[in-house]
C-alpha cells in the first residue's frame, strides 16, 4: 500500500494494461487526447469550464505531456504510485490550470469515465484477442475503482478542511465584533452555541431554553419568542 496525505492507495499490479498503454503512447497519443477531450465535453465535465477560452489545438498540446506521463506510469506498472502522486499535486494545489478547490466531486468519476471510453475506442486496434481485450478492460476498471475511491476520500478531507477554516473565520469574526450565534433543536430542546455567545451571556456551558430566556432583556423576549 501507498499512503498519500489523505488516502491509502492499494498496490496495483496489472498484467494487460502496461502493454496497451505502451501502444497508445507510441501510436495514438494525440488521437487519445482529442477523443478524451471530445467525450469530456459531451458529458459536460465541470472542470472544463476553466479552459473554455483555450483553442482546441492549444488545449490538446497542453494535455499531451500529462497524458504521456500518465501512460508512462502505466507502462512501468506503477499505477498506485501515479495515483498517490496525482493526489499529492491536488492537495498541494499544483494541478495544471485549475485550483485545488475548483475540482468538483463530479470531476472524479466523469474523468475516469471519459478516459476509459477514449481508451476503448483504440482497443480493437491493439488486439483481436477477446481474452486480452477483457484483461485490459478489467485492468482499467480496477484502476478506476482505486483512483475514484482515493480521490473521493481526498475530496471529502479537503472539503472538511475548508468547512473548518470557514468555521474558524466565523468564530474569529464573532470575537472581533462581540456577536454570537446558536442553533436550537426544537425536538431535543438542546442547543449548540459559539464561544462568544457564552461569553456575552456570561455562562460556561449551553443552558436550557428557560435559562437563555432569563438572560434576555425583557423587552426582547417577545421578539425572540416570535422568531423561534
Amino acid at each position: 500500500m501507498i499512503y498519500s496525505e489523505t488516502a491509502v492507495v492499494k498496490k496495483l499490479d496489472f498484467k494487460f494494461l502496461p502493454g496497451f498503454a505502451a501502444f497508445l503512447l507510441e501510436h495514438h497519443l494525440d488521437d487519445v487526447v482529442r477523443e478524451q477531450l471530445r467525450i469530456s465535453r459531451e458529458i459536460k465535465l465541470p472542470v472544463l469550464k476553466y479552459f473554455e477560452n483555450i483553442p482546441e489545438n492549444d488545449l490538446v498540446e497542453m494535455a499531451k505531456p500529462g497524458h504521456s506521463e500518465f501512460l508512462t506510469w502505466l507502462i512501468q506498472n506503477r499505477a498506485d504510485e501515479q495515483i498517490a502522486e496525482s493526489l499529492r499535486l491536488w492537495i498541494s494545489d499544483k494541478l495544471q490550470g485549475v485550483g485545488r478547490d475548483q475540482v468538483a466531486v463530479e470531476d472524479i468519476t466523469l474523468t475516469s469515465f471519459a478516459r476509459k471510453q477514449s481508451y476503448l475506442k483504440f482497443l480493437p486496434l491493439y488486439t483481436a484477442s477477446a481474452e486480452e481485450m477483457l484483461g485490459v478492460i478489467n485492468d482499467i476498471d480496477t484502476y478506476n475503482i482505486s483512483i475514484d475511491t482515493a480521490a473521493s476520500t481526498t475530496y471529502i478531507d479537503l472539503l472538511s478542511q475548508r468547512l473548518h477554516q470557514r468555521e474558524d473565520q466565523l468564530l474569529e469574526a464573532q470575537a472581533l465584533t462581540h456577536t454570537g450565534s446558536f442553533v436550537w433543536n426544537l425536538k431535543t430542546k438542546r442547543s449548540e452555541v459559539t464561544p462568544e455567545l457564552l461569553k456575552i451571556l456570561d455562562i460556561d456551558h449551553p443552558d436550557d431554553f428557560e435559562g437563555y430566556m432569563n438572560r434576555v432583556y425583557p423587552e426582547d423576549r417577545v421578539i425572540l419568542n416570535a422568531a423561534i
